[in-house]
């Protein structure tokens, strides 16, 4: 567990973290993690962040290639440019619905990230930020609760995951595809037994 003198905190801000603990949780007075706070702590293997946070900086958490997982708390609004970028081992990450901006290249490098999990309404971030990773599975909820503008991506994206028909939850995707295959034909035509 870490200890309180690992961490430089000024006026709210995480500037520094000073550890070697692979288990990191991140102070309560923190609302911001700073730019390169984290930068290339190689022996990081998991970090939790309070509530308390709004922002994570640039390159928070840049080169921590041993963290796998990762949960943004809601509540956090901003993700920093290259903020977790060459966390190799990252697997998993969950974006609340409270964040609306996300820098550029923010989970570049993250050549292991495998599932993504979003809020209702942070499908706007998919194809922009996720749309060059392989066989990312993307959870997201309901989409009749996306706004309209959001729907056709997300529907998009659940059904080029491979979504099991049996699925409830699929097949309102699949329904909405088909529903809706005469604005989205040019990418609809990839998935025609949905279209069927």
């Amino acid at each position: 567990m870490s200890n309180a003198n690992d961490f430089v905190i000024k006026k709210g801000v995480l500037k520094k973290y000073n550890g070697n603990d692979a288990e990191v949780v991140i102070p309560d007075s923190v609302k911001t993690i700073g730019t390169s706070a984290f930068f290339d702590c190689k022996c990081l293997t998991a970090v939790t962040i309070p509530g308390s946070v709004t922002k994570i900086g640039d390159l928070a958490f840049k080169g921590c290639d041993g963290l796998t997982a990762i949960t943004i708390p809601d509540g956090v609004t901003t993700i920093g440019c290259r903020a977790f970028y060459d966390c190799k081992r990252l697997t998993a990450v969950t974006i609340p619905d409270s964040v609306t901006t996300i820098g550029d290249e923010a989970f570049c490098g993250c050549e292991r990230l495998k599932k993504l999990t979003l809020g209702v309404s942070t499908g706007k971030f998919v194809t922009k930020h996720f749309s060059d990773f392989d066989k990312l599975r993307i959870d997201i909820p309901d989409i009749s609760a996306l706004p309209a503008k959001f729907r056709i991506c997300a529907a998009l994206c659940f059904a080029e995951d491979g979504g099991d028909s049996t699925d409830t939850r699929f097949e309102s995707h699949a329904k909405y595809l088909k529903a809706n295959s005469g604005k989205i034909i040019e990418v609809a035509v990839q998935n025609l037994p949905l279209l069927v």
